[in-house]
């Protein structure tokens, strides 16, 4: 388990860099498409598009939402956004893992799931907090792990605690978008 965080670790940080790198190159893009973000939806409107992004597999990466944070009048407020950005994350998890576990009770994910849940009980139990942490710090989609948690009956006393990881990820995102942002910026 500790060499998979350790791996999930080092994955954000890469991420972090390309992100720095990518603000770098496009920068003037980037301060108008954020600018008409926030001119068009707001502050509230943009975790309300993270919230969704993170119930429903979004082709959009969530960790793009940092970007507005550093490419607009925001940064002095890292603080507290960064914070608040992981914790809509980990509640939208929350609303996945409980879609997940409603539709648990459907026929058609009985006939589809309940042998497999039956014959592997344990495993999934102790397989699932890993997964929901894994989906939380790497770019291992999120929803899914939460949603298959759900579908898979997974007490929700043994996911609650890994989705909180989400903070965890944006605070390390955020941090490593900000120093190789600096970093290309010397560089280039």
């Amino acid at each position: 388990m500790r060499k998979n965080l350790l791996l999930g670790l080092v994955g954000l940080l890469v991420g972090g860099a390309l992100f720095g790198l990518v603000s770098v190159i496009f920068r003037a893009e980037l301060h108008g498409i954020t600018e008409w973000i926030f001119q068009n939806v707001g502050l509230g409107g943009v975790f309300v598009l993270l919230f969704f992004a993170d119930v429903v597999a979004s082709p959009i990466p969530t960790g793009s939402f940092l970007l507005l944070i550093t490419a607009t009048r925001f940064p002095h407020d890292w603080a507290s956004l960064v914070p608040a950005i992981g914790l809509v994350s980990a509640f939208a998890g929350y609303v996945a893992f409980f879609g997940g576990r409603w539709l648990s009770d459907s026929p058609l994910s009985t006939r589809l799931f309940e042998e497999f849940r039956r014959k592997r009980e344990d495993s999934i139990r102790k397989a699932a907090p890993v997964a929901v942490a894994l989906g939380a710090l790497t770019p291992i989609p999120f929803a899914l792990t939460c949603w298959t948690a759900g579908l898979l009956r997974v007490p929700f006393s043994r996911i609650w605690a890994p989705c909180l990881l989400r903070v965890l990820r944006y605070l390390v995102l955020y941090f490593a978008l900000v120093y190789s942002e600096r970093f290309f910026e010397m560089a280039l």
